[in-house]
């Protein structure tokens, strides 16, 4: 039978054979199937990992940041014969981008100025607690993990290693779309290693930092004043 249901399945045998009586129970319980099976995608539909379009901007929208920038990111628009732009690494013009540069976000990274706002809003604001935090932006996801270093100067340092920050991402960080810290402390610079690796550093061996041959160069990229 092709009006069937989950209501319909579940009628005695006597009446399995009234196709009027069997029609007029699938119609009466169709729209309610539909409506149960509607909601039941709504968590994921409205998850932050797989909400795209209009449902990434409502969940944008009830965390507090929007896909729209305020302060165009420069430098990140695909471009032959240009470092770091190219096929796979810059990315297209949207249709009411301006040419100097972009003002809105694609899904992808509309995600992670969200977890970012969510992080610092879940922050309870200690040293403790900041390399969990700054998980929920950099982990294996994107290949890019964190590490802070507290200049006890009311600034912090942000080190970045594994794999190197796009173009857009590190314009999103030094425009200060991404960062994670206490009120009123700055984030001076973001330190990236200059190709896929953990940062340089003596006596240390994970994620973040590792010795000579293993190690790489990292550069410093200074954020923009508030």
């Amino acid at each position: 039978m092709s009006d069937a249901n989950k209501y319909t399945g579940r009628l005695a045998g006597h009446y399995v054979d009234l196709e009027r009586f069997v029609q007029a129970i699938y119609e009466s319980t169709q729209p309610f199937a539909e409506l149960r099976s509607a909601a039941e995608t709504l968590p994921l539909e409205f998850d932050i990992d797989t909400a795209v379009g209009v449902q990434l901007d409502a969940v944008g929208e009830r965390v507090g940041v929007s896909r729209k920038l305020k302060t165009p990111l420069e430098g990140v628009y695909f471009a032959f014969d240009e470092d770091e732009v190219g096929f796979d690494e810059g990315v297209w013009k949207d249709d009411y981008d301006p040419s100097e540069g972009m003002v809105s976000l694609d899904d992808e990274f509309y995600r992670l100025v969200i977890k970012a706002k969510i992080a610092a809003n879940s922050w309870d604001g200690t040293n403790d607690t900041l390399d969990d935090v700054l998980s929920i932006v950099f982990n294996e996801k994107i290949g890019t993990y964190a590490s802070a270093n507290d200049n006890q100067d009311m600034t912090m340092t942000i080190g970045l290693s594994g794999k190197r920050p796009t173009p857009i991402l590190l314009e999103l960080l030094t425009k200060g779309y991404l960062d994670v810290k206490p009120g009123g402390v700055r984030i001076d610079y973001y330190i990236t290693a200059t190709e896929d690796g953990p940062l340089f550093a003596f006596d240390v061996e994970n994620e973040y930092f590792a010795g000579f041959d293993e190690g790489v160069w990292g550069e410093m990229h200074k954020v923009e004043e508030e």
